[in-house]
């Protein structure tokens, strides 16, 4: 499992929020993957998974198969923890 947040690079530094977030998934569920919204390879897999805004989150299987996806507003950590059976 994974988790992966897509936004633009000098967003995501800059709100408070998200980082609280992104921390405490880390130290709970693992490390989160930031792809950036800009570069091509972000914006091929956000094609992938039909992502249409940011910041974006995606819980996924090992095999890519997306179990949520959350676009605009963040999920909380019990809705990504679910995932993971915490």
């Amino acid at each position: 499992m994974r988790i992966i947040l897509f936004g633009k690079p000098e967003l995501l530094a800059d709100q408070r929020n998200l980082k609280r977030l992104i921390d405490e998934c880390e130290a709970t569920l693992g490390p989160v993957e930031r792809v950036s919204a800009t570069s091509r390879s972000g914006v091929s897999l956000m094609q992938v998974y039909d992502i249409v805004t940011t910041p974006a989150w995606v819980v996924l299987q090992d095999d890519g198969v997306a179990l949520g996806i959350w676009q605009h507003t963040p999920p909380s950590l019990n809705d990504l923890g679910a995932h993971f059976r915490i």
